[in-house]
Formats: structure tokens, sequence, C-alpha cells
């Protein structure tokens, strides 16, 4: 199939302006009547497909049903192993094949509902018009342009010029371009669909999805099940680690001692912000854990492609992790900064399945089995997840003003306060004349990012006032996380020193302690 090549603009900003007339209907008209949605109530249509997901030479089953107001759900798998996807019409969701269940919100829940509303054509019925605008590319023919109505994010629909369906749709995150090439349609009860769906990232086919219709199967409604890991054992209800098995560094990032394999004890960076566990590549020889596979990593100052490694498990104070897996990482930065050799990362599967209370002040970590929690006197506050990354709401006050509210990734891997991106400093005035303002170099696994330092008067963050910092503003535009126009920088553990930090991401909530508040265990 000869590839379809779509420049992709990320508009990084605020919200942009809607024109005076908004032409998405008259736009969209012509492709509606391709596909069969011209009729009134078409967009109520229902359907379900089977078929085979193709990757690396290898098929595993994949099913995809709809429903009315834009609800979907997709099944890849079999058996407890399957990995799911959702819209209910109210929020998206993910469902991992160990159990794990996120909300997706922010720009990872709106692409996700993109993706399945391009393959199911739900882009085109009323959710998908309250959610995006559309217009014509003045500049390719048969080309429609998508644009969020809140963030400014852009995608591309390419139109095949006989038939005005879609051809391929195609959008771009965190610097990567990732499309769904449409072909083979059929129609199923009226409504055309397209059977063969190749995605691409980054120009290279990613998998083949090859569909053929059934009967909706019993039960399957669209909503998010419960998270439910099953790869975690607890010995106990939980508590404090052991003060030889707790660390914090000069910016109050917290180190635990973890047991890998049962052979050794190895010091670990807890850190929200990261989507897998990390081992170094000497610790991973070490232990000769299993390679798996290649992963692409991605992060400040840019990304790498490095290995997978699975374990057989994974020990943090009373919490037993099964058949664990950790990309290989150089963590002579970690190291450095800390003052230790640090041996390895814990990330999200280890907050999605725990309960985890960070409190700096004491030096202590405690780690529970969140069913046995009580945390009935907390003040919790809600989190969204952008992918695996728990993100809060908060505002900066500057140069004498507030900005509008805004969300952070919380990120206790960085020991910054809080790391303002590049749009966000612009659209806001962060910068001011620039008088005054200190240089900062930010340091990643994967280079560095140039910013400046600030004083912001006031951060407020999940309802709690965290009170007078010294803040950084990215300087320039750069990719990965820091260019996302849903997300206006991370907060990280300078920003949390003196609060008892009590995370309940499985549950997706924490809780901010003052010291001389008491705590409920």
């Amino acid at each position: 199939m000869r590839a379809l090549f779509v420049v992709l603009f990320l508009a990084l900003g605020c919200q942009t302006t809607a024109p005076a007339v908004d032409r998405s209907a008259e736009v969209l008209a012509p492709v509606r009547r391709s596909i069969g949605m011209a009729e009134r109530g078409s967009d109520d249509r229902r359907a379900s497909l089977q078929g085979v997901r193709e990757r690396n030479g290898a098929s595993i089953p994949i099913e995809l049903s709809f429903w009315p107001k834009g609800a979907f759900q997709s099944r890849v798998g079999d058996g407890t192993a399957a990995r799911e996807r959702g819209f209910d019409g109210r929020e998206a969701w993910v469902t991992d094949e160990r159990g794990v269940s996120r909300r997706q919100g922010l720009g990872s829940g709106e692409f996700l509902i993109l993706e399945g509303w391009a393959r199911t054509q739900q882009w085109l019925s009323s959710p998908g018009s309250r959610r995006w605008s559309v217009s014509e590319d003045p500049a390719e023919s048969d080309t429609l342009r998508l644009t969020h109505r809140s963030s400014g994010a852009l995608a591309t629909v390419q139109l095949d010029p006989a038939t005005s369906r879609p051809a391929q749709i195609a959008w771009q995150r965190h610097g990567q371009t990732r499309s769904l090439a449409l072909e083979d349609w059929t129609e199923q009860d009226g409504r055309w669909l397209p059977m063969t769906v190749t995605e691409s990232v980054a120009g290279e086919v990613s998998f083949v999805d090859r569909f053929k219709s059934r009967e909706r199967p019993a039960g399957s409604t669209g909503r998010r099940p419960a998270s439910s890991p099953r790869d975690v054992t607890f010995s106990a209800r939980g508590g404090s680690l052991p003060r030889s098995h707790v660390r914090f560094d000069r910016g109050g990032r917290a180190f635990v001692k973890a047991s890998i394999d049962g052979q050794q004890d190895a010091w670990m960076l807890l850190d929200t912000g990261f989507g897998s566990h990390a081992i170094s590549r000497d610790l991973a020889e070490t232990l000769a854990l299993q390679p798996v596979s290649s992963v692409a990593l991605r992060g400040v100052g840019g990304e790498a492609t490095t290995g997978r490694r699975r374990g057989d498990s994974l020990k943090v104070g009373q919490v037993t992790l099964q058949a664990p897996t950790f990309v290989e990482l150089d963590t002579g930065f970690l190291s450095d900064r800390a003052g230790f050799t640090v041996d390895g990362v814990l990330g999200a599967p280890l907050f999605d399945r725990t309960l985890i209370v960070i409190d700096d002040l004491r030096g202590q970590i405690e780690v529970h089995d969140p069913d046995r929690f009580d945390g009935g006197d907390l003040a919790w506050q809600p989190v969204r997840f952008d992918g695996t990354a728990p993100c809060l709401p908060g505002r900066v006050r500057a140069n004498g003003e507030d900005t509008p509210p805004l969300w952070f990734r919380l990120d206790t891997g960085s020991d910054d306060t809080l790391t303002m991106s590049r749009w966000a400093v612009r659209a806001h005035g962060l910068a001011g004349d620039r008088t005054g303002l200190a240089p900062r170099s930010l340091a990643g696994p994967f280079g560095e990012v140039e910013g400046w330092r600030t004083t912001a008067s006031v951060v407020l963050l999940a309802g709690t006032n965290m009170g007078r910092h010294v803040i950084t503003l990215v300087r320039d535009d750069v990719p990965g996380p820091l260019s996302d126009p849903w997300i206006a920088g991370n907060a990280g553990t300078r920003l949390l020193r003196g609060q008892r930090s009590v995370l309940d991401l499985r549950s997706g909530r924490l809780a901010f302690v003052a010291p001389e508040e008491p705590v409920a265990e």
C-alpha cells in the first residue's frame, strides 16, 4: 500500500479561538453520506467486529464493539491475558493484561477516543463534532483538519478522492506521528466500516487488524471494569518500611530497598512519572533477568530504545509483585544526583497496586494494601491519568497574577519544584521581561533541557497551598511530555517537601497532610 504522508502541527498554547462560523457540519456532509450516516438516527447504530491483529508474524484475536453516543470497546488477546480499552460516553479507560484498569483523561483520553472513533467512524457523529471541529486543509486536497476544541491539538484525515471515505487518520503527540490507514470498506447494517486497519508509528507499521462482522457479545457494555491486579500479594496489611530500607536525597526524592528474584537488595527510586520499572544494565546481567523485547523510552531531553527484561518476583516491604518487567536504563545520572548507587526505578506498576505514603520530614516510606487502608479522615483529592502519569489541578501566581486552572503531572522522580512547559510560559507571561531570570539546565536520562529560574509567590496544587517557590520555566519548545498542550508541566519533590503525601493511585486519589495533622492508618 502506498504510504500517505501528512504534515501535522501540534498547537502548543492555550485554547484556540473558534472561527466566527463553524463549517464542520457542511464539511462533513459528503463524508457522512459516503459511509451511510446521512439519514436521521444513523448516529445511533451499533455493531460488533471480530478478527485478528497481525504483529511481527504472529496473530492474536481482536474484538471491537460500538454503541450510540460514541461508546466503544476493544479487546485484544485471549482470556485473562487480554487487554481492553474503551469509552462509555463519559470516560475513556484502559485495562492491561494483568487486570490493572485506569481512567484516561487529558490528551491520553482524547486520543484514545479519537483512535476508537477512527475505527468505528464515530468521529463523524454528534459526540465527535462536540469534541473536534473540522475544516478543509487549504494546502492539501482531499484532506480535513480536525482541531480539538479545548486544547487546539490537530489531527488530519486523508480522504479517498474516489469515494470520499477516510483513507487515513493521523496525529502527533509528544513529537511522534501516529496514523491509522483504513481499507477494505464493507457495509454493516447500513453503515460502511473499514475491515482492515493498519497502524503506523513514525512511518513504521506497528500492526494490522483484519475484521469481519459478528453478533454483539452478551454482557458487553463499554464500561470500565474495576482495577483488580492479579500479580500482587500482601503478607500483611502493610506499614512503614525499616529505616535501613529508606533513603531521601537532598531534593526530597525517595529511594527504597527492593529484593529482585530474592537474590539481591537494590536501591530503587520511587517515581510516579515513570511508566514502568527500570533496572541498571549491570544489575540485570548479574541477576540474569530474561530478555523480553525492545522498547522506546521518551522523556525530558529526548528518547532512546532499550531492552525489556522479566524477573520472577519483586518485593518491597510486605508486598510482592510476580513476574515483574523492567526496562534497562543507565542509572548513572540518578546515582550522581542522589550521592549513592541507584540500581533502578519503581514506577507505575508499583503505584497501580499499592498505597504509598511518602514522608520526607520523618524519613518514612509506607507501603499498604489499598483494600485494608483506613483513610476515611483524609481530605482526598482526585487525580486524572494521562497514560500512566497521575495529574493534578493547580495554578501559579507569578508577576502579581494567577494563572487559570492548569494540569500538572505528579513526578516524584523529579527533584525540581515546578517545571513549566514552554507553551504555558508563553501563554501566561510567566517569564515577564526576563530581567533577573537565572539559567537552569534540567537533566534527564536522554539529555538536558534549558530553562530559567524564577520565583512564584504562591503555588496551589490539588487544593493545597504549597507556598512560595523558585520554579523552572522551560526556555525552548521540546518534544516529549513537556510539549503536551493539555498539561502545563511537572510537579516534583521539592514542591512536596514538608507534606506527607498519601498516594492511592489505584483508586485515582491522593491526599497531602501537613506535618501537624494526624494521619489515619
